[in-house]
């Protein structure tokens, strides 16, 4: 089955940013990307959501996730109806 136009853009933006970092944490409703070259940088230093999760526990993890990174923003983008 072919992917939909924006199916393709998300897969190719979620490579494009994992290529990128410095780390990327597998998470079981998405991950995040940390880039400690750019602590500053929000595009590098992101929670992406791509499946359903509780918002709790989304905003926890970013929380903890960029805290620890040293990025002094929180940025989740959610990738995910």
């Amino acid at each position: 089955m072919a992917l939909t136009d924006i199916e393709r853009i998300t897969e190719f933006e979620s490579r494009f940013a994992k290529a990128q970092a410095t780390e990327v944490v597998d998470l079981s409703w998405g991950f995040a990307v940390l880039q400690a070259d750019f602590p500053l940088s929000h595009y590098h230093n992101r929670v992406v959501v791509t499946a359903p999760a509780a918002a709790s526990d989304i905003l926890q993890t970013a929380e903890e996730l960029l805290d620890n990174a040293g990025a002094r923003h929180r940025y989740v983008s959610v990738d995910d109806d």
